[in-house]
């Protein structure tokens, strides 16, 4: 889609304060024709489709296997009401064939207690910037594929957001894999949401561009982080018997890298740049004919 209208009403009023200039309305204009051009002819193709060589190949990632960082995340204690919760949950479904809704019951208590966990060390401006949002539509503009130009559209289960999520304000994609037994599934997907929104900051140049996202079924996590320089690494943590401390650690410790990338901890690395300096462009919740991925 076009620059946003909240994006054109601020470079207006930067342009009256006199902090940009008329060319830099007239790159917004040009901007937005182009986008509009583009996407109108563009050809969509779904995230839930992609193989992790596809990925890789779009957004010019490269694996690394010597990032320490999601290795030495320490294990947080489970809360007993969080334990209670997660065997009250398979006492329910003992009997019930292993799917994608049991799966995200799991994932659910999961988040919301790591975020309570996290919440416990932050201000409390930093608490508010840091929201967990459900299955927004994703639109990302655009990607070459096979020698072909296309939009990608996706819903990811969830996302962890720092601040508007009209931007590329958020730091952990959450992907939750369709059967009991197929985190790996998801993999290919989660980065390719992590790398929509690494390419976004790039070209904004913002002073971050990590993001961190997981791929999860009810027993495998796979942890995942891309780098500023386009590396990406991964972690994978099996589950047995509730003993859940390691994923619930990793799952805090993003939360928390969320919060230092939010406009409260770094005010350079939440400024957003005119669109009009981006070559892609991402939005959420966009009109698309999404297919169940």
């Amino acid at each position: 889609m076009a620059p946003s209208l909240k994006s054109a009403v601020a470079l207006i009023q930067q342009f009256i304060d006199r902090s940009a200039s008329l060319k830099d309305l007239e790159n917004f204009v040009k901007a937005a024709k182009d986008k509009d051009a583009r996407q109108v002819k563009l050809p969509s193709l779904q995230i839930s489709s992609l193989h992790l060589s596809d990925v890789q190949t779009m957004f010019d990632l490269r694996l690394v296997t010597d990032d320490e960082e999601l290795w030495i995340v320490p294990p947080v204690t489970m809360p007993t009401e969080l334990m209670s919760i997660l065997r009250r949950i398979q006492n329910a479904v003992a009997r019930s064939p292993a799917n994608e809704a049991i799966v995200r019951m799991t994932i659910d208590s999961l988040l919301i207690f790591a975020h309570e966990i996290a919440a416990a060390s932050l201000s409390d401006q930093q608490v508010n910037t840091i929201s967990i949002q459900a299955e927004k539509t994703w639109k990302y503009t655009s990607v070459k594929h096979r020698g072909k130009e296309y939009v990608l559209l996706g819903r990811p289960d969830y996302g962890a957001w720092y601040g508007d999520p009209q931007h590329d304000a958020l730091n952990l994609v959450v992907v939750g894999a369709k059967r009991a037994d197929a985190s790996s599934n998801g993999l290919p997907q989660a980065l390719a949401y992590m790398a929509c929104v690494h390419k976004k900051r790039l070209e904004a140049e913002k002073l971050h561009c990590r993001v961190h996202g997981v791929s999860v079924d009810s027993q495998g996590f796979h942890f995942l982080k891309i780098n500023d320089d386009g590396t990406w690494s991964q972690r994978f943590v099996l589950v047995w018997s509730y003993e859940y401390e390691q994923v619930l650690g990793l799952l805090v410790h993003m939360f928390k890298q969320a919060a230092k990338m939010s406009p409260t901890s770094s005010k350079r690395s939440s400024r957003h740049r005119q669109e009009h300096s981006s070559e892609s462009d991402l939005s959420f919740n966009a009109d698309a004919d999404m297919e169940d991925a």
